[in-house]
């Protein structure tokens, strides 16, 4: 493995850090065990949630307000996305939010399993096949295919663009 390389690719929820995350099988060690080894005797409980919750994607609504995206300069001499400090940069309404890898990318929403979101009133219901067209067509990588495990590196993936963070 060489330092820097991408483990997992993960989306972070507020204020209980929810993380969401490609968990099909890779050559990265499995996340839960992972996180549990840094966990020590912080009060902190980590567990898997996946057989409660389903992901799920809007985008293409004007409903879906885009906020514009703000750039500045690192030090680093790199481009990097500028977030409103006074805003969480994900948007603020419940078991959803912005996703801000791309412009277009609409909104994720948490739901439980066997449920559709409250918003598929005024979506038209698509394909995972379609998002996934959707996600390649506005250029964002995502899970083990697009950012192979322990070889990927997040600037060959411009995850620093994207928001990401190592």
């Amino acid at each position: 493995m060489s330092p820097g390389a991408i483990l997992r690719t993960l989306a972070r929820r507020k204020p209980s850090y929810l993380l969401d995350y490609d968990p099909r099988p890779s050559d990265a060690p499995p996340l839960i065990s992972l996180l549990k080894r840094y966990v020590l005797r912080s009060k902190v409980k980590i567990r898997d949630v996946s057989e409660q919750y389903d992901v799920w994607a809007a985008w293409g609504n004007s409903a879906i307000p885009e906020p514009e995206r703000q750039w500045t300069w690192a030090r680093s001499g790199a481009v990097e996305p500028k977030w409103d400090q006074e805003e969480w940069p994900w948007g603020s309404k419940d078991e959803s939010i912005l996703d801000r890898r791309a412009p277009g990318m609409g909104r994720r929403f948490l739901v439980r399993k066997g449920s559709p979101p409250q918003e598929t009133s005024d979506h038209e219901m698509a394909s995972s096949e379609a998002y996934t067209l959707h996600r390649i067509l506005t250029g964002v990588p995502e899970g083990c295919e697009d950012l192979p495990a322990m070889q990927a590196f997040p600037m060959e993936s411009n995850l620093d663009i994207m928001g990401g963070c190592s």
